[in-house]
């Protein structure tokens, strides 16, 4: 896919000529810890709750271990199939989950985009959700917080502190078969591990068509020019042409190595797409400096400069194509026929002008004629001096179309989408010029009679991760 940057100046909007994410302790006490996510991690000012999908809230209390097992016939709370496989689950792994309390049909999980949710010792299933495949990966995480400790959170999801840092290793768990110790009571099993009453929300995601990660994992994983490298639990991507890695996906997480401003760009969030904004080149004639074409490719003149292997971004042509289903969460705008709609407006200014200078009826064919022979023809009438002028004049007026068409609907969509806008370029000193000057003014302070975009959709500039954040409620 080729790109073509919009002048020599470094504008960020590109042309692409096809445009198309410990212990066994018996006890663990926390005052609130994150939430496990299969999907969306959670953050909070509280400790991550493990779930589904969205972030359990919970009281938090002491576990209280009794060392010298739990009261035969204790067992779990909730439906009979939950009893039966979070008591023949904790046999097998030598883990009291006894203390576990199941709520059904909860609304709670909603909250944080999730079929089910266990914080501590409390699990909830959205309605309809009670599946067996639920049930073992969240009794899974109640196991895996007895054996190994309950996470921190590593989200936060609408205030709920979220984990999901655990996914995989309790899918594993989970898809184990249940096998039933007949002559094993529960008396021992506090010996080996107790369910902790505390800690972040932990949760089963909904599974959406429209997951920004997934998503993203699937334009990589079938791209022709990605070579996918398994390494444990962490997926490399390479450039299949030199083998060179360029992303890396870990614990659910995308991260796209960037050593530009900002640093590695990082696809956490399955509900928001990541739009990257910046020069498309900081240095013209240096193709290792930052800017938007680090990602997107660039091929054009004497520069072959290649970032992403080609298919990986969504190059969207802005406007109303910007959240098509099948476009993963990562963008970045390209104006597919950007250089045509200069050419074609100096071609019709310069021609205008040089039937009303020459007045000869011999210039009616110039419709005929490409911009180079337009240019040729005026040369007989006017002054190079007087075509660059009427050159510059064309060129000025095509750019401000394309701001008024792809740019400006482009950038407010995703703003009014609540996306995160990712700079790669710094928004400060040299860098600051051309059509990335009109982006930023118009998300800081408003441009041309539109207001500022950060005022009208409750954004505020993050420092620490060069990113435009929406606001939590």
């Amino acid at each position: 896919m080729h790109q073509h940057a919009l002048s020599n100046d470094n504008h960020n909007v590109q042309k692409q000529n096809n445009p198309s994410t410990t212990q066994s302790q018996s006890t663990i006490q926390a005052k609130q810890k994150p939430v496990q996510a299969k999907q969306k991690p959670i953050q909070a000012k509280q400790k991550p709750i493990q779930s589904k999908q969205r972030p359990v809230q919970a009281k938090q209390r002491p576990v209280q271990r009794n060392t010298t097992g739990q009261t035969k016939g204790e067992q779990p709370q909730g439906s009979a199939k939950f009893k039966e496989i979070a008591t023949t689950m904790g046999q097998q792994h030598g883990v009291d989950t006894s203390q576990l309390k199941a709520t059904h049909n909860s609304s709670f999980p909603d909250t944080v985009n999730a079929e089910a949710t266990i914080q501590g010792n409390k699990i909830d299933f959205a309605p309809g959700k009670d599946t067996e495949a639920n049930m073992k990966h969240e009794v899974a995480h109640a196991i895996d917080n007895a054996k190994n400790g309950t996470p921190k959170g590593d989200k936060v999801v609408n205030g709920q502190s979220v984990d999901t840092t655990r996914e995989q290793t309790v899918d594993n768990m989970a898809a184990q078969p249940l096998q039933r110790k007949e002559n094993q009571g529960t008396e021992n099993l506090g010996q080996q591990g107790v369910v902790s009453s505390g800690g972040p929300v932990q949760r089963r995601l909904i599974p959406r068509i429209d997951d920004k990660i997934q998503n993203l994992v699937r334009k990589l994983e079938g791209n022709p020019n990605v070579n996918v490298v398994e390494d444990g639990d962490t997926t490399h991507y390479q450039d299949a042409e030199n083998n060179k890695e360029f992303a890396v996906k870990e614990n659910g997480i995308v991260k796209f190595l960037y050593h530009g401003f900002g640093g590695d760009v990082v696809i956490d969030d399955d509900s928001k797409s990541t739009l990257l904004l910046g020069k498309f080149g900081e240095e013209w004639t240096n193709p290792l400096s930052g800017g938007t074409r680090n990602f997107v490719g660039f091929k054009g003149g004497d520069l072959d400069i290649k970032g992403l292997p080609e298919g990986t971004m969504a190059k969207v042509r802005g406007g109303g194509g910007l959240y098509d289903s099948d476009i993963p969460g990562l963008k970045v705008l390209a104006v597919v026929d950007y250089d045509e709609i200069v050419e074609y407006a100096q071609k019709d200014f310069l021609s205008q002008h040089l039937r009303k200078f020459a007045q000869e009826s011999h210039l009616s064919d110039l419709d005929d004629l490409n911009l180079e022979q337009v240019k040729q023809k005026a040369r007989e009438y006017l002054s190079e001096g007087h075509i660059k002028l009427i050159l510059t004049l064309a060129m000025s007026v095509a750019q401000t179309f394309v701001w008024q068409q792809f740019n400006l609907p482009f950038l407010e969509s995703a703003f009014q989408r609540g996306d995160k806008v990712r700079l790669v370029s710094n928004k400060e000193g040299s860098t600051r010029t051309s059509s990335y000057k009109l982006e930023l003014d118009t998300i800081e302070n408003g441009y041309a009679g539109v207001q500022a975009l950060m005022a009208k959709y409750g954004y505020e500039y993050n420092e620490a991760t060069s990113t435009f954040l929406r606001r939590e409620a």
